[in-house]
C-alpha cells in the first residue's frame, strides 16, 4: 500500500509549509494499507526515491509511528520520499513532499543612481535590487534609512518603503529621498526574506547633490587709483 500524504512542519508548534530557515523539519504521515501480512516499517529518503536510494541513509521506522524529525536537509529544493514494507519484505509505491530550505539573508545589487555624479535634484529617485533565489523577498520587511551628514550618521532609523510589492525572488525597489547639496548624502537598505532569516543589509550608497545654480557678483575694482581707462 502507499502511505498518506506527508505534512512538513518547520517546528512542531507552527503550521505546516514548504520552506524553513533551518537544516531541521518534522514530518507526518497516514497509515498505509497492506491486506495480506500487513505494513511492518516505513521508509524514509532524502533526496534519493526508493530504486536510487543509499540503504545506509535510509532511515527506518516501525509501523505505529507516524511522524519524524530529518536533519541534515542541505540548503536550497528537497524532496523527502517514504514508501511502506510489509511483513514479508515488499516495498510499496512511494510518496514525496518538498521543502526548500533558505538559510542565506537577502542581498541587494544594481543600485541607481551612480556614485560619483551630481544629481540637480534634491529628492532624486533611488531604486535597487533585492534578492532571495530560494523562498524569495518578504516584502513587509524592506526598509531604508538615509544621512545627510556622512556614511557614520547611518545609526539603524529604518523606514519602511510605502511602495506595494508581491513577494518575488527578485524585487525593484523605489523611494524618493531627501537630501541637501554636498557629497555627505549616503542611503542603505534592508529586507527580510519568507523564509525568517535574518536582515540582510545593502552597502551604504553615497549620493552628490547640487541643486544650486551658479550665482554672480559684481567685482569692482578696490581702489579707484588702480582703475585706468587707456
Amino acid at each position: 500500500g502507499t502511505p498518506g500524504e506527508i505534512v512538513v512542519y518547520p517546528e512542531l508548534d507552527q503550521p505546516p509549509r514548504d520552506y524553513h530557515n533551518k537544516r531541521k523539519v518534522y514530518i507526518t504521515w497516514t497509515d498505509a494499507v497492506d491486506l495480506s501480512s500487513g505494513v511492518k516499517y516505513y521508509h524514509i529518503s532524502l533526496n534519493e526515491p526508493r530504486a536510487t536510494a543509499n540503504w545506509d541513509d535510509v532511515i527506518t521506522v516501525e509501523k505505529g509511528i507516524y511522524s519524524r524529525a530529518i536533519e541534515s536537509i542541505p540548503e536550497g529544493n528537497n524532496k523527502i520520499y517514504l514508501w511502506a514494507e510489509d511483513a514479508v519484505g515488499n516495498h510499496g509505491p512511494e510518496v514525496f513532499a518538498t521543502i526548500r530550505i533558505d538559510l542565506t539573508e537577502t542581498y541587494f545589487d544594481a543600485f541607481y543612481p551612480s556614485s560619483d555624479v551630481w544629481i540637480t535634484n534634491l529628492r532624486p529617485t533611488c531604486s535597487i535590487l533585492v534578492n532571495d533565489t530560494i523562498t524569495g523577498v518578504d516584502p513587509l520587511s524592506i526598509e531604508y534609512e538615509t544621512s545627510v551628514s556622512g556614511e557614520a550618521n547611518l545609526i539603524g532609523e529604518w523606514e519602511q518603503v510605502q511602495e506595494s510589492y508581491a513577494p518575488g525572488n527578485s524585487l525593484r525597489v523605489v523611494v524618493v529621498g531627501w537630501f541637501r547639496n554636498g557629497k555627505d548624502n549616503y542611503i542603505r537598505f534592508r529586507a527580510k526574506d519568507l523564509a525568517g532569516n535574518d536582515y540582510g543589509v545593502s552597502d551604504a550608497f553615497n549620493i552628490w547633490i547640487d541643486a544650486e545654480a551658479p550665482r554672480y557678483r559684481l567685482k569692482s575694482p578696490a581702489d579707484e587709483d588702480d582703475f585706468q581707462i587707456n
